[in-house]
C-alpha cells in the first residue's frame, strides 16, 4: 500500500489551486488510475461514483445491435460498414459471424481509443487551470482556454479546484469516491460552479441522425430508461452525465461544505466542434437522496457480514 501511495503522490506536480484554496480533508484521499481505485486514510473505498451509477443504466449490448442491423449494413453502399463487410466476405472469404465479430472488435477499439484521448484531454485541461508547463496546445486546449476566460470574466469567478478528489464516508467507512473535473468559485461570494468535461464526438451516431450534442433534448437510441432512482429518466448520455455530476455535487456539499448543485455544467469539448458546448445540468435531489441512502445501507450490511464472518 505504501508503494501505491508513493506512485499516486508522484503523478502530477504540486497543485497550485490546493495551495491557494486549502481544505481540511486535503491529502486524505488518493487515486490510482491504473487499477482505478481510491484509498481514503489507508482504507480502500468501496466503489467509485462511475461504478456506483453504472448499475442503474442499461448496458450497451454490441451483439444485439449488430445482429439487428447487420443485414441493413451489408446492403447500404454508402453506409460506414458496407466496405468492411464487402472486403471481409469477398476478399478474405469470411462469413456473417466473422464480420459481426470484426465490427464488435472495431467498436471496442474505438471505445478504448476514445477513453485514452479523453483521459489525455482531462490532464491537458488540468495543466491549464493549475498553470503547469505546457509543451504544446491541442485544439481542445485552445477551445477550453477561450471558454474559461470568458466564463470567469462574465461570472466574476476563478478556478478553485481541478480534478478534485472527494469521498463520502458512513461512520468511518468510505462508501464512494470520485473526481470533480473543475470547481470555480465566485471572487466575492461563497458560491461555486461544478464542471464536468466530456469529449463527446458531435458527429451523428447513425446516417441521417441528429448531431450528437449533449443536452436535455437528447433522445435515447433504444428508448430505454434508467432503473432505481433514475427509472423516470431516458438512458441518454446527458442524463447519465447529469446523474454523475449530481453525485459529485451531493458528496461535495455533504462532506466538504462546497455546494455547487445550483450551478452545474457539462462541457462538451471535441475538435469537431467550433467552440465549447456548455449545458446546464438540473438538480436531481430526490434521486440522490434515494441513491445515497441505498449505498449507505448496502455499505453497513456488507460491513456487518464481514464482521460476522
Amino acid at each position: 500500500m505504501s508503494e501505491l501511495m508513493t506512485v499516486a503522490q508522484q503523478q502530477h506536480p504540486a497543485s497550485l489551486l490546493e495551495q491557494l484554496n486549502p481544505l481540511p480533508e486535503d491529502g486524505k484521499l488518493l487515486f490510482y488510475p491504473e487499477p482505478h481505485i481510491y484509498v481514503w486514510e489507508t482504507k480502500p473505498v468501496r466503489k467509485s461514483v462511475t461504478k456506483m451509477l453504472k448499475n442503474y443504466w442499461p448496458e450497451f449490448n454490441d451483439k444485439t445491435i449488430i445482429d439487428e442491423q447487420f443485414n441493413t449494413w451489408r446492403t447500404q453502399k454508402h453506409g460506414k460498414y458496407f466496405a468492411l463487410i464487402q472486403y471481409l466476405m469477398l476478399v478474405e472469404g469470411h462469413d456473417d459471424a466473422y464480420c459481426k465479430l470484426a465490427i464488435s472488435k472495431l467498436w471496442n477499439a474505438n471505445r478504448a481509443s476514445a477513453a485514452t484521448t479523453g483521459t489525455s484531454m482531462h490532464a491537458d485541461l488540468q495543466a491549464i487551470v493549475e498553470r503547469w508547463p505546457i509543451s504544446h496546445e491541442t485544439p481542445e486546449m485552445q477551445m477550453f482556454k477561450g471558454w474559461l476566460h470568458r466564463f470567469c470574466e462574465d461570472n466574476n469567478c476563478a478556478p478553485f479546484r481541478a480534478e478534485w478528489l472527494i469521498v463520502l464516508d458512513s461512520e468511518g467507512i468510505p462508501v464512494v469516491a470520485g473526481q470533480v473535473d473543475l470547481v470555480l468559485k465566485h471572487r466575492e461570494k461563497d458560491e461555486y460552479v461544478g464542471i464536468d468535461y466530456k469529449r463527446t464526438d458531435p458527429t451523428a451516431k447513425y446516417k441521417g441522425g441528429p448531431q450528437n450534442i449533449l443536452g436535455p433534448t437528447q433522445k435515447s437510441f433504444s428508448g430505454e430508461t434508467g432503473t432505481g432512482p433514475f427509472a423516470n429518466l431516458e438512458a441518454t448520455d446527458f442524463n447519465k452525465y447529469s446523474a454523475q455530476l449530481n453525485a459529485y455535487g451531493h458528496i461535495a456539499a455533504t462532506k466538504y461544505g462546497i455546494d455547487f448543485r445550483d450551478r452545474m455544467l457539462l462541457l462538451q469539448i471535441h475538435p469537431q466542434l467550433s467552440q465549447v458546448h456548455a449545458v446546464r445540468v438540473p438538480r436531481l435531489d430526490d434521486e440522490m437522496r434515494v441513491l445515497f441512502s441505498k449505498e449507505s445501507a448496502n455499505t453497513k450490511h456488507e460491513q456487518l457480514v464481514c464482521d460476522n464472518f
